[in-house]
């Protein structure tokens, strides 16, 4: 019976059809699909009816690379955990950002997609901020670098699964973005999931088992390995040169099973469902009125066309008397109006995009003229804010010198300029890309502010500015300060220790002396009770400390070229370190005529400052 319905079915697919489920339907059953030539309830056997209501697309079949990609991934989610998040982001997580992208490449490579020359530039420039983060130590631009690596991975996943929904030209391009960093992660965990565990013929499939696995094994081990490192001491000795904790190993694999789901999510959603028909851009968006948009637009290029003008009574006699009295001095000038023409030139940005994504438009999809030149207009009066805010900034800098803020606002400036001409050349010529255009330019930016040596060419400037009488006092609080350095200006202050001008050397030596607690740390003190004054601990406890701060997942380059720039000092530490202690047992005036305050409680440690002037007091412990 079933030989014969089976035979038959070929000839009623004229009638019944083949649904686009059929090649996802299990073997030797049928899913039928409009138009239907069997009265309800009169299905033959073997044939099945469709479903009511909107019907959620069938998985794709799963092939045995697909379980390799999935653990990879896996063990690309452990390695940023235990080499990244837990290994300090020096060496460890470039090395487990290399091993993201392997996996991304293995992908690219089992579905035979070749990357076009854009995603690759993409993830060349993740991989060059991946490296960064084993060069140098900048807290405040390794948020950026952060920032960078996950924009051109998620750059680099649109170009290479294809699944922009918005053309290169397209203003709505930043969408896309957003799209793959904060929904896309989300979006697919349970098909993600259902794809790994989903049943083939025989049975559940690898990456589902070892999964289960592991899930199952990590508790298991978690008790059961603490008990044999304690029972041998060449197990613990292995377990030790393998982990440096074991229990952070052990919950580094529970959190990177943990964000394996939205990995997962991301290139299942992105790679497998093939998401990559493209939204009809006109038609879902464009329906303003471009009068209403040329209105608009119109009244914020009349304001700022007024603010421009106003600005021209600094240099012209006739407008003289409407500057106020003070105004025109040149601290004041440069001291006031700098960030609020930054926030001018990022707000221009959020009124323009949403303009010209949303304006009506005319035959071959183009802007209407009025509302064309009211945009250019636009685009040129930003230019001309951001001229002026850099012209601002450089003047400030001349009179009170630098800082990081002031130098990572300026490159915004500059970003942000290159950015208003791409939008500027994109009014004319519709084929500009104006998301890679934009992304490659501000990795261009972070670049150049990385690898040009920002740290560094602060101190540098202010101290030449400081010895050519430009300022009157220098301050390198913002690189040093009490147990805290940035060894990235290390070098430069060993530099300037040797400096001919006393009051800068000392300055640096005050620094330089708090770089040696940060990389030797604190000499270990103790009251002795016995002989009633403080003794120094054993130096070997600091060797300790130094060696842990240069241990592998967290090395950096800069780090280790600071302590071997400090290890010229060494001894001139020690030394220091003598005279606190010697200063804390009732030695009030050290050798060389430094003058150290302690309190009279000789039982609790005081606040010791060893100085060569009167005028250098500070707390140096």
């Amino acid at each position: 019976m079933s030989g014969q319905q089976n035979t038959q079915n070929p000839n009623q697919q004229s009638s019944v059809g083949i649904a686009p489920q059929q090649a996802f339907a299990p073997q030797g059953v049928q899913i039928a699909s409009p138009p239907y030539a069997y009265a309800p309830g009169a299905w033959p056997q073997g044939v099945l009816p469709p479903a009511s209501g909107p019907q959620k697309p069938p998985l794709p079949r799963r092939r045995g690379a697909d379980s390799i990609i999935a653990l990879l991934t896996l063990a690309s989610a452990f390695l940023i955990i235990y080499l990244g998040a837990f290994g300090g982001m020096g060496l460890g997580f470039t090395a487990a950002v290399f091993a993201a992208y392997g996996t991304l490449f293995a992908f690219a490579g089992v579905h035979r997609i070749k990357p076009r020359p854009l995603a690759i530039a993409y993830a060349a420039c993740a991989l060059v901020f991946a490296v960064c983060y084993a060069l140098y130590t900048n807290a405040s631009l390794r948020t950026a670098w952060f920032g960078a690596i996950v924009l051109t991975t998620a750059l680099f996943l649109l170009e290479l699964c294809g699944a922009r929904r918005f053309g290169h030209e397209s203003y709505w391009g930043i969408r896309d973005v957003l799209r793959t960093v904060f929904v896309q992660p989300l979006a697919h965990i349970g098909d993600g999931v259902r794809f790994i565990f989903q049943k083939q013929d025989d049975g559940r499939g690898t990456a589902g088992k070892v999964l289960i696995g592991l899930g199952i094994s990590v508790p298991v081990l978690a008790v059961l390995i603490p008990i044999l490192v304690s029972s041998d001491a060449v197990f613990e000795s292995l377990v030790g040169r393998v982990f440096e904790s074991l229990t952070e190993a052990l919950f580094s694999l529970f959190l990177g099973v943990l964000l394996f789901f939205p990995l997962w999510s991301l290139i299942f959603g992105l790679g497998y469902k093939q998401q990559s028909q493209k939204v009809p851009d006109i038609e879902r968006v464009r329906r303003v009125d471009p009068v209403i948009l040329s209105v608009f637009l119109g009244a914020v290029v009349f304001l700022y066309l007024v603010y421009l003008l106003a600005k021209t009574a600094y240099f012209f006699a006739p407008f003289k008397g409407i500057v106020p009295e003070g105004a025109g001095i040149p601290s004041e000038l440069a001291r006031r109006g700098f960030f609020e023409l930054c926030w001018i030139a990022v707000i221009n940005v959020v009124l323009l995009l949403p303009v010209l994504a949303m304006s009506k438009r005319k035959e071959k999809d183009t802007l209407p003229p009025v509302l064309r030149v009211f945009s250019a207009i636009l685009c040129l009066e930003t230019l001309l804010i951001i001229s002026t805010a850099l012209q601002k900034m450089l003047l400030y800098i001349d009179i009170f010198g630098l800082t990081r803020l002031r130098v990572y606002t300026s490159a915004f400036m500059v970003f942000l300029a290159l950015a208003w001409m791409i939008l500027l050349v994109r009014l004319f010529v519709k084929k500009v890309p104006v998301m890679p255009l934009s992304a490659l330019c501000a990795a261009a930016v972070l670049l150049v502010l990385t690898f040009g040596g920002s740290d560094a060419a602060i101190v540098r400037y202010n101290a030449a500015l400081y010895m050519n009488g430009g300022v009157k006092s220098v301050d390198f609080s913002e690189f040093s300060g009490e147990y805290f350095i940035e060894s990235g200006v290390v070098a430069e202050f060993v530099k300037l220790a040797k400096s001919d001008n006393k009051v800068l050397q000392e300055k640096v030596r005050v620094a330089l002396r708090e770089a040696y607690s940060v990389i030797y740390f604190n000499i270990d003190s103790e009251w002795n009770e016995k002989a009633q004054k403080w003794e120094p601990g054993e130096v070997k406890a600091n060797e300790e400390l130094r060696r842990l701060r240069t241990e592998k997942r967290a090395w950096t380059l800069e780090e280790t070229r600071a302590i071997a720039a400090l290890d010229e000092y060494k001894d001139e530490y020690f030394e220091w370190a003598r005279q606190y202690f010697d200063a804390l047992n009732g030695n009030y005036i050290l050798p060389g005529g430094n003058i150290i305050y302690t309190d009279t409680d000789r039982g609790e440690e005081s606040d010791v400052v060893p100085v060569t002037t009167t005028q250098e007091v500070g707390d140096s412990r």
